[in-house]
């Protein structure tokens, strides 16, 4: 049932809905690719088309982010200056962190690779002989960098987190850092997971480009 006062309001125009629905990606992405990544788009590449981006900026409802290097500009959100001095002084940390493949952080595939020079694929929907990774590859951010990928399979019966791989980005972090060992056991205590462990045998094509780790308990 849909609440009376929600279909009491006035129904917004077309125009309204997609600058909400475009100023909500933008949110979601932190910066959207001006061009290309018709993936990150999605139902928003009529209005890009008609210019609606262009003319949000122009009226002060999104802002437009040239990163040195990258020809392509950025779409931000109005407060991206004032968003971006905001991070700048916020203390670093020392803690990896797993991304989930669906965070919106790796949404523009293109941009993310020429943003982070990281190339990333949820290779869930690939033919399991397509996968390179695995078909549950979690990229691992540290310091601003994704320093590395792993497959995992968390089995709830034995409440164990099997470790299939783990591949180290050129100039990453090795299994073994401090900073990997501690992300895994906060990962194993949000799973309510009790023990972490390697298989005894590869799995075929896990090991592509990289190598499995054994954990220590």
């Amino acid at each position: 049932m849909i609440p009376t006062d929600i279909l009491a309001r006035r129904v917004p125009s077309i125009k309204a809905s997609l600058e909400y629905l475009l100023r909500k990606r933008v949110d979601m992405v932190g910066l959207l690719p001006a061009r290309g990544d018709l993936d990150a788009w999605a139902s928003l590449r009529a209005a890009r088309d008609a210019g609606l981006p262009q003319r949000m900026v122009e009226e002060g409802k999104l802002s437009l982010v040239h990163v040195e290097g990258i020809r392509t500009p950025f779409y931000a959100p109005p407060q991206a200056s004032e968003r971006l001095a905001v991070a700048r002084s916020v203390p670093r940390d020392d803690r990896a962190r797993f991304i989930a493949p669906l965070d919106p952080l790796l949404w523009c595939r293109s941009a993310l690779k020429r943003l982070w020079s990281f190339t990333y694929a949820w290779e869930v929907y690939k033919p399991s002989e397509e996968r390179r990774w695995g078909d549950y590859v979690l990229p691992v951010l540290h310091d601003g960098r994704f320093v590395a990928r792993f497959d995992g399979r968390y089995e709830s019966k034995t409440k164990t987190l099997q470790i299939l791989g783990y591949w180290e980005e050129p100039g990453g972090l090795a299994r073994d850092h401090p900073a990997i060992v501690e992300a895994f056991a906060r990962f194993l205590e949000y799973l309510g997971g009790e023990r972490r462990c390697a298989p005894p045998a590869d799995p075929p094509g896990a090991l592509t480009g990289g190598q499995v780790y054994p954990l220590p308990e």
